[in-house]
């Protein structure tokens, strides 16, 4: 089985990164939901069966697919031919440029998409309400993955570790997406009151 696994991986490279980021984000907003049903106080379903959002669920696996799996094919080696090598600068370097350039792209990419997917109006809303809590969020645990990335593992596993990293920072994306739409929400019925 592992060898199997490591002849597909080494086979079709693309394919292992488009499709662990499509299933990873399709699982991140699977456990979300599931966690939202169970632990969120703002809702109530004593009476309720857990019903998934499919339509929810297949959005966030398009963005895994389309965003993070095919930018990440393509930034990380990017980033090897930028910074060879895993020396202490080296992957500094990495992190800060990944910090900088990718962060905001993905993290505009991520709530943009979303919106256009979910056929919203003025698909930059919430990234207008969320991108610097996000950005700053992303700060506390994307330099550490990062580095741990850069510094530690072989080339050839470092978008599969970004993507398992990505899994934890998908459910937290989720979080701060739902919050923020919720925010707009009460802000448009507050509006409405006046």
């Amino acid at each position: 089985m592992i060898s199997h696994l490591r002849n597909v991986l080494r086979k079709s490279p693309y394919l292992t990164s488009v499709g662990l980021y499509t299933i990873l984000y399709t699982g991140a907003d699977v456990s979300n939901q599931l966690w939202t049903f169970h632990f969120d106080k703002k809702v109530t379903h004593e009476h309720s069966a857990f019903s998934l959002d499919l339509g929810r669920t297949a959005r966030m696996g398009v963005i895994g697919f389309v965003c993070l799996g095919n930018f990440n094919y393509r930034w990380i080696p990017f980033l090897e031919r930028m910074f060879p090598g895993a020396t202490v600068r080296k992957t500094a370097a990495k992190v800060l440029v990944d910090q900088v350039i990718a962060a905001p792209l993905l993290i505009t990419a991520f709530y943009a998409g979303l919106r256009v997917l979910e056929r919203k109006p003025d698909v930059f809303a919430v990234v207008r309400e969320k991108f610097v809590d996000t950005y700053m969020t992303g700060m506390m645990f994307w330099p550490a993955a990062q580095t741990i990335n850069f510094y530690l593992l072989p080339v050839q596993y470092r978008v599969i570790f970004l993507g398992v990293c990505s899994f934890t920072w998908a459910n937290i994306m989720c979080i701060m997406k739902a919050r923020a739409e919720q925010e707009m929400l009460d802000t448009d019925a507050g509006k409405q009151q006046d």
